[in-house]
């Protein structure tokens, strides 16, 4: 629930109620990033600090429809993995290399592929292709995997 929350595509200050959290929370948008000298985070990053700190509130429990949206976050999250995974195979655009084998997301395939602009739900899909490609072919060599 809280990584689907932090990898949300869209701003969860824009989910319903999120203002009252956010106001209540450690963060906003205005913050500085302490790490860079307490220079001012440009805007195009607002929106996983914000997703972070909104994530960050929720695990006190005390926002419950931000805990279901996580949820169910995370089941589109899951299932657009599955999609992409299955979609890669069936198109067999896993394309083996002398030392590893690779694959490119088209984004004109599925509307999903906006789950994949976060490294952790690449590394998802990376794996599950990886464990559905190691059953289908017993006797191929094991290689790493890169997703473009």
């Amino acid at each position: 629930c809280i990584t689907a929350l932090l990898e949300s595509p869209k701003p969860l200050v824009e989910f319903e109620n999120m203002h009252e959290v956010a106001a209540s929370g450690a963060g906003t948008s205005t913050e500085t990033n302490g790490a860079e000298g307490g220079e001012d985070i440009p805007p195009e990053d607002h929106t996983w600090l914000d997703n972070f700190w909104c994530s960050y509130d929720t695990l006190s429990c005390q926002n419950l429809k931000m805990i279901q949206y996580g949820i169910n976050l995370a089941m589109e999250i899951q299932k657009a993995i599955v999609n992409q995974g299955t979609a890669l195979i069936e198109r067999k655009a896993v394309i083996p290399s002398s030392n590893f084998r690779y694959a490119i997301i088209n984004s004109d395939i599925l509307d999903e592929t906006k789950f994949f602009h976060h490294p952790l739900a690449l590394q998802k899909l990376v794996l599950f292709v990886m464990q559905v490609y190691k059953e289908q072919k017993r006797n191929a060599e094991q290689k790493p995997m890169v997703l473009c």
